[in-house]
Protein backbone atom coordinates (compact mmCIF):
# COMPACT_ATOMS: atom_id res chain seq x y z
CA UNK A 1 0.00 0.00 0.00
CA UNK A 2 2.97 2.35 0.28
CA UNK A 3 3.21 2.47 -3.51
CA UNK A 4 -0.56 2.92 -3.71
CA UNK A 5 -0.30 5.91 -1.39
CA UNK A 6 2.48 7.52 -3.42
CA UNK A 7 0.48 6.94 -6.61
CA UNK A 8 -2.63 8.51 -5.04
CA UNK A 9 -0.63 11.62 -4.15
CA UNK A 10 0.33 12.07 -7.83
CA UNK A 11 3.61 13.78 -6.97
CA UNK A 12 5.00 15.80 -9.89
CA UNK A 13 8.10 18.03 -10.32
CA UNK A 14 6.14 21.14 -9.29
CA UNK A 15 5.24 19.69 -5.88
CA UNK A 16 6.65 20.67 -2.50
CA UNK A 17 6.55 17.55 -0.34
CA UNK A 18 6.65 17.13 3.44
CA UNK A 19 6.89 13.69 5.03
CA UNK A 20 6.14 13.04 8.70
CA UNK A 21 8.30 10.45 10.51
CA UNK A 22 10.16 8.98 7.51
CA UNK A 23 11.93 6.37 9.66
CA UNK A 24 14.56 4.64 7.52
CA UNK A 25 13.56 6.63 4.46
CA UNK A 26 12.16 3.83 2.28
CA UNK A 27 9.06 5.80 1.28
CA UNK A 28 11.14 8.95 1.00
CA UNK A 29 13.15 7.31 -1.77
CA UNK A 30 9.94 6.48 -3.67
CA UNK A 31 8.78 10.07 -3.38
CA UNK A 32 12.16 11.43 -4.45
CA UNK A 33 12.10 9.32 -7.60
CA UNK A 34 9.27 11.56 -8.74
CA UNK A 35 11.64 14.54 -8.48
CA UNK A 36 9.47 17.03 -6.55
CA UNK A 37 10.52 20.69 -6.45
CA UNK A 38 11.36 20.23 -2.77
CA UNK A 39 11.25 17.54 -0.10
CA UNK A 40 11.29 18.05 3.67
CA UNK A 41 11.23 15.23 6.20
CA UNK A 42 10.23 15.81 9.82
CA UNK A 43 11.73 13.14 12.08
CA UNK A 44 11.76 13.12 15.89
CA UNK A 45 14.54 10.51 16.22
CA UNK A 46 17.98 12.05 15.50
CA UNK A 47 19.42 8.66 14.44
CA UNK A 48 16.64 8.10 11.90
CA UNK A 49 17.00 11.70 10.72
CA UNK A 50 20.67 11.05 10.00
CA UNK A 51 19.78 8.01 7.88
CA UNK A 52 17.21 9.95 5.87
CA UNK A 53 19.62 12.85 5.41
CA UNK A 54 22.06 10.48 3.72
CA UNK A 55 19.54 10.09 0.86
CA UNK A 56 19.09 13.81 0.40
CA UNK A 57 21.64 15.12 -2.07
CA UNK A 58 19.95 18.22 -3.46
CA UNK A 59 19.80 21.70 -1.93
CA UNK A 60 16.00 21.51 -2.08
CA UNK A 61 15.93 18.38 0.08
CA UNK A 62 16.30 18.35 3.86
CA UNK A 63 15.43 16.49 7.04
CA UNK A 64 14.60 18.48 10.16
CA UNK A 65 14.42 17.13 13.69
CA UNK A 66 11.04 17.80 15.21
CA UNK A 67 7.57 16.56 16.09
CA UNK A 68 4.84 16.05 13.51
CA UNK A 69 2.29 17.88 15.65
CA UNK A 70 4.46 21.00 15.90
CA UNK A 71 6.97 21.13 13.06
CA UNK A 72 7.94 24.81 13.36
CA UNK A 73 7.78 25.00 9.56
CA UNK A 74 6.01 27.93 7.90
CA UNK A 75 2.34 27.44 7.07
CA UNK A 76 1.03 26.83 3.55
CA UNK A 77 4.41 25.79 2.14
CA UNK A 78 3.57 22.28 0.88
CA UNK A 79 1.42 20.83 -1.86
CA UNK A 80 1.84 17.26 -0.55
CA UNK A 81 2.06 15.94 3.02
CA UNK A 82 2.05 12.27 4.02
CA UNK A 83 2.90 9.95 6.88
CA UNK A 84 2.93 6.21 7.49
CA UNK A 85 2.50 3.99 10.55
CA UNK A 86 2.64 6.86 13.00
CA UNK A 87 -0.89 8.03 13.78
CA UNK A 88 -1.87 4.51 14.85
CA UNK A 89 0.47 4.80 17.82
CA UNK A 90 -0.87 8.18 18.99
CA UNK A 91 -3.62 9.17 21.41
CA UNK A 92 -6.84 10.59 19.98
CA UNK A 93 -5.76 14.14 20.80
CA UNK A 94 -2.30 13.68 19.27
CA UNK A 95 -3.83 12.15 16.12
CA UNK A 96 -5.95 15.26 15.75
CA UNK A 97 -3.03 17.61 16.38
CA UNK A 98 -0.89 15.92 13.72
CA UNK A 99 -3.66 15.99 11.10
CA UNK A 100 -4.27 19.65 11.98
CA UNK A 101 -0.57 20.40 11.50
CA UNK A 102 -0.68 18.75 8.07
CA UNK A 103 -3.59 21.01 7.18
CA UNK A 104 -1.68 24.09 8.37
CA UNK A 105 1.33 23.21 6.23
CA UNK A 106 -0.63 22.66 3.03
CA UNK A 107 -1.41 25.19 0.37
CA UNK A 108 -4.94 25.44 -1.00
CA UNK A 109 -6.02 22.13 -2.59
CA UNK A 110 -2.90 20.38 -1.25
CA UNK A 111 -2.94 16.60 -0.85
CA UNK A 112 -2.52 14.67 2.42
CA UNK A 113 -2.30 10.89 2.77
CA UNK A 114 -1.93 8.47 5.66
CA UNK A 115 -1.06 4.76 5.73
CA UNK A 116 -2.18 3.23 9.01
CA UNK A 117 -3.59 0.16 10.75
CA UNK A 118 -7.38 -0.08 10.56
CA UNK A 119 -9.87 -2.13 12.52
CA UNK A 120 -12.23 -4.24 10.42
CA UNK A 121 -15.88 -3.32 10.88
CA UNK A 122 -17.66 -0.18 11.98
CA UNK A 123 -19.77 -1.98 14.57
CA UNK A 124 -17.02 -2.93 17.03
CA UNK A 125 -17.77 -1.88 20.59
CA UNK A 126 -15.15 -0.10 22.66
CA UNK A 127 -14.25 -3.25 24.64
CA UNK A 128 -13.55 -5.18 21.44
CA UNK A 129 -11.45 -2.34 20.05
CA UNK A 130 -9.47 -2.26 23.27
CA UNK A 131 -8.83 -6.02 23.11
CA UNK A 132 -7.62 -5.88 19.52
CA UNK A 133 -5.33 -2.93 20.21
CA UNK A 134 -3.92 -4.67 23.28
CA UNK A 135 -3.09 -7.77 21.23
CA UNK A 136 -1.39 -5.66 18.59
CA UNK A 137 0.55 -3.73 21.21
CA UNK A 138 1.88 -6.95 22.70
CA UNK A 139 2.69 -8.37 19.28
CA UNK A 140 4.74 -5.45 17.98
CA UNK A 141 5.85 -4.09 21.37
CA UNK A 142 4.52 -0.61 20.67
CA UNK A 143 1.34 1.00 21.97
CA UNK A 144 -1.36 0.69 19.29
CA UNK A 145 -4.56 2.73 19.02
CA UNK A 146 -5.92 1.71 15.62
CA UNK A 147 -9.23 3.07 14.33
CA UNK A 148 -11.87 1.76 11.97
CA UNK A 149 -11.64 3.07 8.41
CA UNK A 150 -14.73 5.23 8.98
CA UNK A 151 -13.10 6.75 12.07
CA UNK A 152 -9.95 7.63 10.14
CA UNK A 153 -12.14 9.16 7.45
CA UNK A 154 -14.07 11.26 9.97
CA UNK A 155 -10.83 12.44 11.55
CA UNK A 156 -9.59 13.70 8.19
CA UNK A 157 -12.89 15.36 7.37
CA UNK A 158 -13.16 17.05 10.76
CA UNK A 159 -9.84 18.81 10.15
CA UNK A 160 -10.75 20.22 6.75
CA UNK A 161 -9.90 17.42 4.30
CA UNK A 162 -12.02 15.88 1.57
CA UNK A 163 -11.27 12.16 1.22
CA UNK A 164 -10.62 11.17 -2.39
CA UNK A 165 -9.00 7.72 -2.23
CA UNK A 166 -9.28 4.77 0.15
CA UNK A 167 -7.36 1.52 -0.26
CA UNK A 168 -7.14 -1.52 2.00
CA UNK A 169 -4.96 -4.64 2.25
CA UNK A 170 -4.19 -7.38 4.79
CA UNK A 171 -1.39 -6.69 7.26
CA UNK A 172 1.40 -9.09 8.17
CA UNK A 173 -0.63 -9.71 11.33
CA UNK A 174 -3.76 -10.72 9.41
CA UNK A 175 -3.00 -14.43 9.02
CA UNK A 176 -6.03 -16.24 10.40
CA UNK A 177 -3.78 -18.76 12.16
CA UNK A 178 -2.28 -15.94 14.19
CA UNK A 179 -4.71 -15.98 17.10
CA UNK A 180 -3.87 -15.00 20.62
CA UNK A 181 -5.63 -15.72 23.90
CA UNK A 182 -6.06 -12.87 26.33
CA UNK A 183 -7.11 -13.19 29.93
CA UNK A 184 -10.86 -13.03 30.25
CA UNK A 185 -11.53 -13.33 26.52
CA UNK A 186 -11.86 -15.90 23.78
CA UNK A 187 -9.16 -16.40 21.15
CA UNK A 188 -8.65 -13.11 19.32
CA UNK A 189 -7.62 -13.23 15.67
CA UNK A 190 -5.60 -10.34 14.38
CA UNK A 191 -7.36 -10.79 11.05
CA UNK A 192 -9.54 -8.10 12.66
CA UNK A 193 -6.89 -5.62 11.50
CA UNK A 194 -5.99 -4.43 8.02
CA UNK A 195 -3.70 -1.83 6.53
CA UNK A 196 -5.35 1.16 4.90
CA UNK A 197 -4.44 4.25 2.91
CA UNK A 198 -6.60 7.36 2.95
CA UNK A 199 -5.66 10.15 0.55
CA UNK A 200 -7.39 13.50 0.78
CA UNK A 201 -7.36 17.06 -0.46
CA UNK A 202 -7.39 20.17 1.71
CA UNK A 203 -10.58 22.16 1.49
CA UNK A 204 -10.32 25.90 1.06
CA UNK A 205 -10.01 27.92 4.26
Amino acid sequence: LTRRMIAALTIVPADHVIEFAPGLGITAQLALKRRPASYTAVERDPAAAAIVSSYLTESTQKCVTGSADQTDLRGEVATVVYGEAMLTMQTSEMKRRIVREARRLLKRNGRYAIHEMCLVGDDLDEDRKYEINQVLSRTIHVGVRALAVSEWRRLMQSEGFEVEVEARAPTIYSNRSACYVMKGSKGLCVSSVISCVIASRANEY
